[in-house]
């Protein structure tokens, strides 16, 4: 049991770090930031729009740069309790219970930061962000989520 836990936890350290990273804030081409500002070029905002778009972007990004660190901070915390010759299972699934606290609350600050933007839209352009944010940008088609239908796709 404590073998699988452990597997389970060292593959999770190899892909976490840079999910983390991306949805940290990170600017990267996947980072959620940076989808959302991509989608914002295609709404035609209004100089007004576009300044207070950007005002509650820079003024979300210390936060999302403190979480992030927090996480990176946690994982290297984890790997540490993993590489030890007898890791303390308590120890390690409370770090776990740590990370994920922190992960939900990058992903809070997100939506937070989404909900300010999608305020100053127009109903016009909130629609037309939600149909990016579902087909991912023009020409391209995200995954069918599961229990989705066409019609939950359409713009």
């Amino acid at each position: 049991m404590m073998r699988s836990i452990v597997c389970l936890l060292t593959a999770a350290l190899f892909v976490a770090p840079g999910t983390a990273q991306a949805q940290a804030g990170r600017h990267g081409p996947g980072s959620p930031r940076a989808q959302l500002e991509q989608y914002l070029k295609q709404l035609d905002l209004k100089p007004e729009q576009e300044e207070k778009v950007q005002a509650i972007l820079d003024g979300s990004k210390t936060g999302r740069e403190e979480l992030r660190t927090q996480v990176q901070q946690a994982f290297k915390e984890l790997r540490g309790m993993l590489d030890q010759a007898s890791p303390d299972e308590q120890a390690i699934f409370r770090q776990a219970d740590k990370i994920g606290e922190l992960k939900t609350q990058q992903q809070k600050a997100m939506l937070r930061t989404l909900l300010k933007v999608r305020a100053e839209l127009t109903p016009e352009q909130r629609l037309r962000l939600t149909a990016l944010q579902r087909h991912g940008g023009p020409g391209g088609a995200k995954e069918k989520q599961p229990g989705s239908t066409p019609s939950s796709h359409s713009p």
